[in-house]
């Protein structure tokens, strides 16, 4: 074999053998979407995964999910905060009512338990999300299906659409 040949072999190996190592051939997704944060973000929330506040007659919803790489890795220990509206639409800008931080298990599992938030004027119902890894930041929305203000909501991107499931909302963020 010549000098040209074992060059040429040799790159190509070392290139399949990184391709495998980092996951190249298996990415999975593309990242979530970035959507602002808007003005209403206080920094600081209780560590809490119940948002639900005792006695309240709302509707309770879940939401559950996982943060993953874009390979599909579990991130453990990411930090996920969620802030929403109240079910009459209104933020809560003195206090923490639903707003709340976790961090995410060893397979990259969260889950949240709060009330259906209301819309207000110019937005539909939606719950804000920023997740912090050791190296990444996403700041999101998600968005219920079937809401009449979606189409009129500049923000509202189905791609951000909690699935409904039989226990409640799923949503897997990408980062």
């Amino acid at each position: 074999m010549n000098r040209r040949k074992s060059l040429i072999l040799g790159t190509s190996g070392v290139m399949l053998l990184g391709q495998h190592i980092r996951g190249w051939s298996t990415r999975c997704a593309e990242p979530t979407l970035h959507q602002v944060e808007g003005p209403f973000y206080r920094p600081n929330s209780p560590l809490a995964n119940n948002l639900s506040l005792s006695g309240e007659l709302e509707k309770t919803i879940n939401i559950s999910g996982r943060v993953l790489n874009i390979y599909c890795e579990p991130v453990k220990e990411a930090l996920v905060e969620f802030w929403h509206t109240s079910p009459q639409g209104v933020y809560d800008n003195q206090g923490f009512l639903y707003r709340g931080r976790q961090f995410t298990d060893n397979f990259g599992f969260y889950h949240l338990t709060t009330h259906m938030p209301g819309s207000y004027f110019g937005r539909t119902k939606h719950i804000h999300v920023k997740i912090r890894t050791k190296n990444k930041l996403l700041t999101t929305q998600l968005y219920f299906g079937d809401e009449p203000l979606n189409n009129r909501d500049y923000f509202f991107n189905k791609k951000l659409l909690l699935s409904e499931t039989y226990s409640g909302y799923k949503f897997d963020f990408y980062i």
